[in-house]
């Protein structure tokens, strides 16, 4: 059984930075999928549930991440949730549910200006993890070196932004 969140909070008194990962990877052809598909406000709710648990998890870390000083704030999503470049169809409610994350990046990062904490979403790549697959392009050290970049930034470094391979893309 997992620890609640806020008990490993608390045993860590206070944090640098956190990493938030997540999102929802459901097919098109999946029978839940298809159900949701038919009724469209339960699809809304589940495509965007990610991003909305993310809050509680936001507010009962606060605390340690404001008495951190410049603490930061990194969240894996992907550049198939980017409006400029992700809505082509396809993998629907992955794409929802990363926009929402995109979405909660840009807010949570003007919400939380006034404390110093730098807030950032970056894009890993096709990462050979079990979801990307032994062939996909990218190796998790490779994808983890944004992470650590994004973690480690000035305290007057970008908040708000979407990175990939430690370069700015847009959303």
């Amino acid at each position: 059984m997992e620890a609640p969140l806020g008990v490993f909070a608390v045993l860590l008194d206070l944090i640098d930075a956190l990493l938030e990962l997540g999102g929802l990877g459901a097919e098109l052809a999946d029978p839940l999928v298809q159900a949701l598909l038919s009724l469209a406000d339960p699809f809304l709710h589940v495509a965007t549930r990610l991003a909305l648990q993310l809050i509680p998890n936001r507010i009962q870390l606060l605390p340690q991440l404001r008495k951190a000083g410049g603490a930061r704030i990194v969240v894996v999503s992907s550049r198939a949730g980017a409006m400029n470049e992700g809505m082509s169809g396809g993998h629907m409610a992955y794409r929802i549910s990363k926009a929402a994350v995109n979405a909660f990046v840009c807010n949570l990062s003007a919400e939380l200006a006034p404390d110093r904490i730098l807030v950032n979403a970056m894009h890993p790549g096709w990462v050979r993890t079990d979801m990307g697959g032994r062939s996909a392009a990218v190796a998790p050290e490779d994808a983890a070196d944004t992470v650590l970049f994004l973690a480690t930034l000035a305290d007057d470094g970008p908040t708000g932004k979407f990175w990939f391979e430690r370069r700015q893309i847009d959303f």
